[in-house]
């Protein structure tokens, strides 16, 4: 007998072999009829359909040969078996058609294959393959006309179509993360060479602008895209929009432009400020040079920005012709960065030792990782007196008056001789935060070498970090430490005499700290014995 079990399809009850279908040598020819009874009531309960076996003509034997009968029957009715289910342990009955005639939907010769296609138990997919109908998803009938099925686990669902498709012919939008079929593109959808895959412009954050330096252009996904009003473009990076247009941020209006006063200044406060720190930077310095200088003037602010990250800007209180102000980057105060930054570059060598005017400072921002902005003023506030006396002819100008220290912790941000610049999270160093103060009480910077003077300075103040009025004051008095010889590469000895007891008055005027001054005299003739070579600078360097 030809079992058919072990074809590929089968149909599992989840109920015990039927007594009916149980061969023994007692058969009777009820048997037949029991067992095409069976068949028709368990058709009947099949999911998606049910086939009517009373429409079924067969020709059983008129005789009491059942065996032959029963050989008749397995010709062209049903075979039944059992068999364990590996996953539950019960008894399952299994059946396969082998040959029906003249079934209801006009097939010739119908297998397992064929009743599971006509009852909906099974279906054949779009590539030709025959699957259980409840393992299998219904697809677009219009991309799949011919068979619209496929496993489930091959699917997904494009809300394009509003319907299922295979998953091989599937392609994602990154803007919204929805598929489409590759064969049936929607019109709002466009493949991005900037994104590497397809967007749809219908999206947020899709644009059609710049996607190059060299001015490509189509549709791209970017959350930080740019728009700059003044030339009505859209950009998919700062540096895509500033190289082919000229477009920055400007700080003071809070807004993309390209507009400038000419090609020699950009706008006040219009470019980024550049943050060249890294997780590992503890404490950063950046300076404001003011300049005033018909020469230098002429040095285009565009590629110097593109090249160094410095920014060359107007400033309302310096002369329209010949000043700007130049910005620096944020540097770490203990790496050569700066060094290197100015020696690779003729025009910062220039625009830094260019000519200067009373109307000129040279602001200066120390920041730090380990410290709060407020942490930073506390901490360097017993050098504040001594910035005062260094710089004492800019401490009655109203852009750097020095202020009570109690008064700097008040959070006004003006434009006293320290200011507080707030904590902020740095991007270029992990996030981190950094505490930052202002010093504008610096006059303006007379060339390179008396910028790195000043870095320098910076340096030591940092390296007594916490440090009190009256230790500052031994280090001034200690010929042998690093800040009296600082000071001596720019002051003469008796200058440092006449800073250190300014230093011990402006202690008292603005920090409320008595300290004793040693008799003058004294003092100059202690430097002068303990100094071998009697140094007294020229002040060309200058402070």
């Amino acid at each position: 007998m030809n079992n058919s079990l072990n074809k590929k399809w089968w149909i599992p009850r989840e109920e015990e072999l039927a007594k009916a279908v149980i061969f023994t040598e007692n058969t009777r020819k009820s048997l037949v009829k029991d067992v095409l009874i069976y068949i028709k009531d368990n058709f009947k309960q099949l999911p998606g359909g049910h086939v009517d076996l009373n429409a079924i003509t067969i020709t059983l034997c008129k005789d009491e040969n059942w065996d032959k009968g029963l050989v008749e029957l397995e010709n062209i009715a049903v075979l039944f078996d059992s068999r364990i289910d590996e996953k539950t342990g019960k008894t399952t009955m299994f059946f396969d058609v082998i040959e029906f005639k003249d079934l209801p939907n006009g097939a010739v010769s119908v297998t397992t294959e064929s009743i599971g296609l006509y009852a909906r138990i099974l279906v054949q997919t779009f590539n030709d393959d025959i699957e259980y109908f409840n393992e299998c998803k219904e697809l677009d009938d219009e991309l799949y006309p011919d068979h619209p099925y496929a496993l489930s686990e091959d699917c997904i669902f494009s809300e394009y179509h509003n319907s299922y498709i295979y998953e091989d012919d599937a392609s994602e939008v990154i803007s919204s993360g929805l598929c489409f079929h590759n064969d049936s593109q929607p019109e709002t959808v466009h493949y991005s060479e900037w994104n590497d895959g397809f967007v749809d412009c219908d999206d947020e954050y899709v644009c059609y602008g710049y996607v190059s330096s060299s001015g490509d252009t189509e549709h791209f996904y970017e959350d930080d895209y740019i728009f700059c009003e003044d030339t009505g473009s859209y950009y998919a990076s700062s540096e895509i929009a500033f190289d082919v247009d000229s477009v920055r941020w400007c700080e003071y209006y809070q807004e993309y432009t390209n507009k400038t006063k000419g090609n020699k200044n950009a706008g006040y406060r219009e470019l980024s400020r550049i943050m060249n720190l890294t997780p590992s930077t503890e404490f950063g310095v950046g300076f404001e040079i003011e300049k005033e200088d018909e020469d230098a003037i002429d040095i285009e602010w565009h590629p110097l920005y593109k090249k160094t990250g410095w920014a060359k800007e107007d400033d309302s209180s310096l002369d329209e012709d010949s000043g700007y102000e130049l910005v620096s980057p944020a540097f770490d105060l203990h790496t050569n960065d700066l060094d290197k930054a100015i020696e690779e570059s003729d025009d910062l060598k220039t625009l830094i030792n260019a000519d200067s005017s009373t109307n000129c400072g040279g602001h200066l921002t120390v920041s730090s990782s380990l410290y709060s902005a407020h942490e930073m003023l506390e901490g360097l506030s017993a050098f504040f007196p001594l910035l005062y006396a260094l710089y004492d002819g800019r401490t009655e100008n109203d852009y750097s008056r020095p202020k009570l220290k109690w008064e700097y912790h008040s959070g006004d941000r003006g434009r006293g001789a320290i200011n507080s610049r707030g904590n902020r999270s740095i991007v270029e160093a992990d996030h981190k935060t950094f505490g930052a103060l202002e010093m504008r009480i610096f006059s303006a910077v007379r060339n390179v070498k008396n910028l790195m003077w000043r870095r320098d300075l910076v340096r030591i103040m940092v390296e007594n970090f916490g440090k009190s009025e009256r230790e500052v004051l031994r280090l001034l008095m200690n010929p042998k430490s690093k800040l009296f010889r600082h000071l001596l590469k720019v002051y003469t000895v008796q200058k440092i005499v006449n800073k250190i007891a300014l230093y011990v008055s402006l202690s008292k005027e603005y920090n409320h700290k008595v300290l004793q001054m040693p008799d003058s005299t004294e003092l100059l003739e202690k430097f002068r014995s303990q100094l071998k070579n009697n140094n007294d600078s020229t002040n060309e360097l200058g402070a």
